[in-house]
């Protein structure tokens, strides 16, 4: 039976109803846990977020909904500006040029904010974003009219789904689409096949574009693999303990870096994406 081909894109409204959050909510949940966390007073990023989010506050307009200032600012906001102001300190005196941040000797910040607290909370961030994600995932709520929606347009069509959300409900509903990791379940990290990918042109697949509760780095590394590779566990909670990445950021060519995630957020995605299997995704 010949099928046509049915392309799916996939954005956070689409999982709202079975249980994840808001952009608003997301937000106020990661301001909790970066207000209360010891690690993050300890190195000042609960104070980082405040700031960043009170003069962003003071920035932003209200807008055409009357949306207050202070409820414009979201956890994509903060985490961008955290992240650009870290290449926005002096390099080291013998660092080439290649690797000194070009827009360093333009720039006047007006924080005292350490590279240390920004580079704390930037990470922290994407470590409570996992986290809550995996949890959203562990009590999803009845997902059978995504499965229905699934299997009828599957009836008649191979179908690719790209999705930027970071939940499962997709494989939960329909465990079977094809992601580019090897489909057999097993415990521990799977690397990313891209000889099946190419080839899996008829295959139902989802591809997740920003990331997974699926997706982290592998501890220890195998010997040939890239440091900063992200590999596919099966199981969220796996994932999760491999979530956190502490080797070296990855270096842009303005000479600033991308701190590296399992995760990608913000509002400069370009750099992370160039990874795989991102790029596959994209490409």
């Amino acid at each position: 039976m010949h099928k046509n081909r049915a392309l799916v894109l996939i954005g956070a409204g689409a999982s709202l109803e079975f249980g994840a959050p808001s952009t608003s909510d997301l937000t106020n949940f990661i301001e909790k846990k970066i207000l209360s966390d010891d690690w993050m007073r300890h190195k000042a990023g609960d104070r980082a977020w405040s700031e960043i989010k009170h003069t962003l506050s003071g920035y932003f307009k209200h807008d055409a909904d009357n949306i207050k200032s202070h409820q414009a600012v979201n956890f994509e906001h903060i985490y961008h500006c955290a992240h650009e102001l870290l290449s926005t300190f002096e390099p080291a005196e013998r660092t080439i040029n290649e690797f000194r941040p070009v827009l360093v000797p333009f720039i006047n910040r007006h924080t005292d904010l350490r590279d240390s607290t920004l580079k704390a909370l930037v990470n922290h961030i994407a470590e409570f974003i996992f986290a809550e994600m995996v949890e959203v995932c562990n009590r999803a709520k009845c997902l059978n009219t995504l499965t229905a929606f699934l299997a009828k347009l599957r009836q008649d069509h191979i179908v690719r789904i790209y999705t930027t959300n970071y939940d499962d409900f997709l494989l939960q509903a329909a465990p079977d689409l094809f992601t580019g990791f090897d489909p057999e379940p097993r415990c521990g990290a799977k690397p990313f096949d891209r000889q099946k990918f190419w080839n899996a042109i008829d295959q139902d697949c989802s591809f997740p574009l920003h990331g997974s509760v699926h997706l982290s780095f592998r501890i220890p590394h195998e010997p040939d693999a890239d440091l900063s590779a992200l590999y596919w566990y099966d199981s969220r909670d796996e994932a999760l303990l491999n979530s956190s990445y502490s080797g070296s950021d990855d270096q842009r060519m303005d000479g600033g870096k991308t701190v590296r995630s399992a995760i990608i957020t913000g509002l400069d995605k370009l750099a992370p994406l160039q990874r795989q299997p991102f790029s596959h995704y994209y490409a």
